[in-house]
């Protein structure tokens, strides 16, 4: 049975052109620390990688720091910015609507003595700029709000926030499923501290990266090496580095295309499905939302089912966040959006990509439509 893969924001395939600059570095050896050619070569190389995120994401490559991926990026920016501000204020304002990977640091902020306040969020699953200003004290030293919602699609309002903010408030945006899907908004140059990935722009696992401006405070969170500014210690990832500066520059110069292209196939793939699963429900907004994702309740009575039946099926989805689709707990965004509990427990997400086709798509509402049925629908839903 041919397989439908309908979770790209959990992760991408890694894109042929991607692949071919990194295999050079992925054969050779050489510490990008080490003073001899091999090493002196690994460093160009991330120099090289370095400048050119740099000039696309129209910042200096002073401001790139080098990490694993998007859950480093946050810890790292939540941790170390905190941390940093600590003498000045303990005041932290969050969307409750944060990856997992932010919501963990900022759980441990809270165990290290700092108020950690949770904005409310509203029903289409955004914040509100006009709230979070009336939230704003002089001891909040930190906020923390991403560009694009990784369930839902939601695109938060991130012009608006960042003009709410004062400049002594540090920023922190994550940005990981927003770029190369979406043009940046230009709210972003006023974050201090923006967090990506490469894996969910058809990049290599493994690799990431933080913009941390100039003149941020900002403390480690590990030590023992002076690499990416003593802010990351420990020997780069020469190929991973390069595939992700090789993957950004292909999402972002594809941007426009991918929100046509990608934008009308979704578009379809929604109308499809609410003809072909009448009671289909659309969590988050309809427009205002990243143009390959929607998040779904479908009517059937057991929804922890739902995903598992889908893959036995041969479509591939996710019932959330890919770093918490194992948990048995429904999931936490659209729970702050206000969905009842039996409804969050009965969706899904589902997240397109560049090698989906309308046949595909077509094929899909197919499958989950009889998916739906066999686990016998509820009229009453």
């Amino acid at each position: 049975m041919r397989r439908i893969y309908l979770d790209h924001n959990a992760t991408t395939p890694l894109d042929p052109a991607v692949l071919a600059a990194m295999r050079p570095h992925l054969e050779r050896g050489g510490n990008p620390s080490s003073t001899h050619q091999e090493g002196r070569a690994a460093r160009v190389a991330i120099d090289e990688a370095r400048s050119r995120i740099a000039r696309i994401l129209a910042t200096t490559p002073e401001e790139i720091v080098f990490t694993s991926g998007g859950t480093e990026s946050n810890n790292l920016a939540l941790l170390g910015a905190a941390r940093a501000a600590r003498k000045r204020g303990r005041h932290v304002l969050s969307s409750p609507l944060e990856h997992a990977s932010a919501l963990g640091p900022l759980e441990r902020l809270r165990e290290e003595g700092f108020e950690v306040e949770h904005l409310p969020a509203t029903a289409d699953g955004r914040i509100d700029p006009a709230v979070l200003g009336r939230r704003l004290r002089p001891d909040t030293v930190l906020v923390v709000a991403m560009a694009a919602n990784n369930e839902t699609g939601a695109l938060l309002p991130i012009d608006e926030i960042a003009s709410a903010l004062p400049r002594e408030v540090v920023f922190h945006c994550d940005a990981t499923q927003a770029i190369g899907k979406v043009p940046l908004p230009a709210g972003l140059a006023r974050a201090n501290l923006v967090a990506l990935s490469s894996h969910k722009i058809h990049g290599p696992l493994g690799a990431g990266a933080l913009v941390v401006r100039r003149g941020t405070p900002i403390e480690p969170v590990a030590t023992g090496g002076g690499q990416e500014r003593a802010l990351r210690p420990g020997t780069e990832n020469v190929a991973a580095i390069v595939g992700l500066s090789a993957a950004l520059d292909r999402a972002v110069s594809r941007s426009r295309e991918y929100g046509v292209r990608i934008g009308g196939l979704t578009s379809r793939f929604l109308e499809g499905l609410e003809r072909a699963v009448p009671g289909t429900r659309l969590h988050g907004p309809r427009e205002a939302r990243l143009p390959n994702t929607v998040n779904v309740a479908l009517p059937c009575p057991d929804g922890r089912a739902l995903p598992i039946a889908l893959d036995l099926a041969g479509v591939a989805v996710s019932s959330g966040s890919a770093c918490e689709s194992g948990a048995a707990e429904p999931s936490h965004v659209l729970l702050a959006m206000g969905i009842p509990e039996e409804d969050a427990r009965r969706s899904v997400r589902i997240s397109l990509g560049w090698d989906l086709d309308d046949e595909d798509l077509t094929e899909a509402v197919r499958r989950i439509a009889s998916v739906v049925d066999r686990l016998g629908a509820q009229s009453e839903f």
